[in-house]
């Protein structure tokens, strides 16, 4: 019978954080498990402020029904959903933003080859008005490059470009 391991969509370092919340928040607990106060306690110091009714909403969707408490299983299925569910795709944008990007990707890339080089991405700030000292557009460039292979591809591009979307006007 195959192991299923919870969680595996957060990424590693993520997936360790909410293991981490998790056990600090069930170490004082008899049973190790996460009630709805301890939950209470996580989801408000992940920012959000669930009300009474959310919270049994979320603890008979993810909680054992033998216990109504959460394990760690349990609580990482919920992370998974609650966080994967907050990333956005290509497919999330409106219409206009994905055209501005599909378009400013293409005029950028200058020698057509499906990327874009160091060289293009300082032109394209600079015939925005961006002028970044060497250092600064290094650290940029980098961020750009995900995987590190010296471009910036169109998936690359989106990624960088959805934090952006609702500051561009269309």
């Amino acid at each position: 019978m195959a192991t299923i391991l919870h969680g595996v969509e957060l990424g590693e370092d993520i997936r360790n954080e909410c293991i981490a919340a998790y056990e600090m928040f069930t170490s004082e607990t008899a049973d190790s498990l996460l009630g709805t106060v301890e939950l209470d306690k996580v989801l408000r110091m992940l920012g959000q402020e669930p009300t009474a009714q959310e919270l049994k909403s979320v603890m008979d969707e993810f909680a054992n029904s033998d216990s109504g408490k959460m394990s760690m299983d349990d609580f990482l299925d919920l992370m998974e959903r609650q966080l994967m569910s907050t990333l956005k795709t290509e497919e999330d944008l409106e219409k206009d933003f994905r055209k501005l990007l599909q378009d400013s990707f293409y005029w950028f890339d200058k020698d057509r080859d499906g990327v874009l080089n160091r060289k293009e991405l300082e032109c394209a700030f600079s015939l925005i008005g961006e002028n970044l000292k060497d250092g600064e557009f290094a650290d940029f460039f980098a961020e750009c490059d995900r995987n590190g292979d010296g471009k910036v591809d169109y998936e690359e591009w989106v990624k960088l470009m959805l934090e952006l979307e609702g500051e561009i006007k269309c």
